[in-house]
């Protein structure tokens, strides 16, 4: 009978509907999250260069000066360290395709570098 096929493919193309406008909604929140990972990480990254310059520099003059305090090393290791994590999570996020939320406290959600890709 031709109500219940017209029927049909109305329910039909109301399913494809949602499901387009849920699509537009997730590449519209990619989207939104991909501009404002980009934007932090140029902020970010701009004075990191600086710090990277400035640590290889005392890097070449603790190389060369042969005699530093041990507590100077490893404070100088520890900024080293934590340069190339901040580096490594400003990339990670400028690379972000697939981005996995999770709620933390409050209910908020928030990206999960480890997860996402």
């Amino acid at each position: 009978n031709i109500l219940s096929t017209l029927l049909n493919k109305l329910i039909d193309f109301n399913q494809q509907i949602v499901k387009i406008q849920a699509e537009l909604i997730e590449k519209s929140r990619l989207s939104a999250v991909t501009e404002t990972v980009l934007a932090l990480s140029h902020e970010i990254n701009n004075p990191l260069m600086i710090i990277r310059g400035n640590l290889e520099l005392l890097e070449t003059g603790i190389s060369q000066s042969g005699s530093i305090p041990v507590e100077d090393k490893d404070r100088f290791i520890r900024i080293k360290n934590n340069f190339e994590r901040i580096m490594n999570v400003t990339n990670k996020m400028a690379n972000l395709s697939k981005p996995v939320s999770r709620v933390v406290a409050g209910g908020i959600n928030m990206i999960d570098l480890s997860k996402s890709e």
